[in-house]
């Protein structure tokens, strides 16, 4: 609704603007502490909805943006609360990044020259878990990995069945991560890889905060990792296609403005890859002959956001890095 509301409409004049951040405000049941917040949000939300219109009317583009539950919010804020990924940095000085961090390619994969599938989409096997919201707890970084687990654990598991596991559980134990603070991809597989697998969702569910680490909910875990490996960067993207045909991949994004009030449409935002702030998930690609191929990513920010929970990226730009820098911080769980 509010995308088509936006995407349909001239800028509205300040009592219609007034009229639709109250109707925001009811959707998204959002409270404001005293009018002067207040009015403070409803500036933002108006030139968030200005930028959005203005977008949007532009002939011949290849995504639409919307409102969502970010639009009072400015891009600061939203980095600095619904991301998550570290990189290049030690979060804290407490954890030392152990991680073998090698740059290899499945060998147990086909090799770079031989041909993939036209498309691939892992939501169609019924090897990716719905849509998850991290909250304002920095924790995509958990996310992403979950989900390449669930799926990988889906796919090899011994079970061959999709269960929805714990991201808490990494948020509280992982000791190489630092909870609702950040955390790397590789460092949260190898604390997979060391402590025995994942809880279930249910056994260890999820709060949106950093607590003491449960060790009766992660008594029993429901799904593990042998391994993980890092797709080679810098290679064109077509590593990481190699991959994604086999399974879903982790991978490390630079969110844009644009990026976070994405709606519909195959995404090709001015975006860079210098700073890789967000973790999310490729769960396939479509290559298009005739017009901008894509891959299918899984974010965490629920399914009110984007096209239900994803979004459409532009795939093969001509840079090796990817869009956003897609490609640069790439990771999958292997299981043997």
């Amino acid at each position: 609704m509010w995308g088509a509301l936006v995407s349909s409409r001239l800028i509205p004049r300040d009592a219609e603007m007034v009229k639709m951040h109250e109707e925001w405000m009811i959707k998204y049941d959002r409270v404001y502490e005293s009018p002067e917040e207040k009015e403070n949000r409803f500036e933002i939300f108006k030139e968030n909805v200005e930028r959005i219109n203005a977008h949007n009317q532009v002939e011949g583009r290849e995504y639409d943006m919307g409102v969502n539950k970010f639009i009072d919010m400015t891009f600061e804020e939203v980095k600095a609360k619904y991301t998550g990924l570290a990189t290049g940095r030690y979060l804290d000085g407490s954890h030392a990044r152990v991680s073998r961090s090698r740059n290899v390619f499945n060998l147990k994969a086909t090799k770079l020259n031989e041909e993939v599938p036209q498309s691939v989409d892992w939501r169609k096997k019924g090897a990716v878990t719905g849509v998850k919201d991290q909250g304002s707890c920095r924790s995509s970084w958990a996310f992403a990995v979950v989900a390449a687990v669930e799926s990988l654990n889906k796919l090899n598991g011994p079970s061959r069945e999709l269960v929805s596991l714990s991201e808490q559980e990494l948020v509280d134990c992982d000791y190489y991560d630092s909870g609702c603070d950040g955390g790397y991809l590789d460092t949260a597989y190898q604390w997979i890889t060391e402590n025995e697998g994942l809880s279930t969702e249910e056994a260890y569910p999820y709060r949106g905060q950093h607590g003491p680490c449960d060790t009766d909910a992660r008594s029993h875990a429901a799904a593990t990792i042998s391994d993980y490996l890092r797709v080679l960067p810098n290679s064109d993207e077509k590593a990481l296609e190699q991959i994604v045909a086999i399974q879903p991949v982790t991978v490390g994004i630079s969110v844009s403005e644009d990026f976070t009030n994405y709606l519909e449409g195959v995404f090709t935002g001015n975006c860079t890859s210098d700073d890789l702030d967000h973790a999310v998930t490729i769960v396939g690609y479509e290559n298009v002959e005739d017009g901008t191929s894509y891959w299918i990513v899984k974010n965490s920010w629920g399914e009110s956001w984007g096209d239900e929970g994803y979004i459409k990226m532009a795939k093969d730009i001509g840079e090796p890095e990817g869009l956003c820098g897609l490609a640069l911080d790439a990771w999958y769980p292997i299981l043997d």
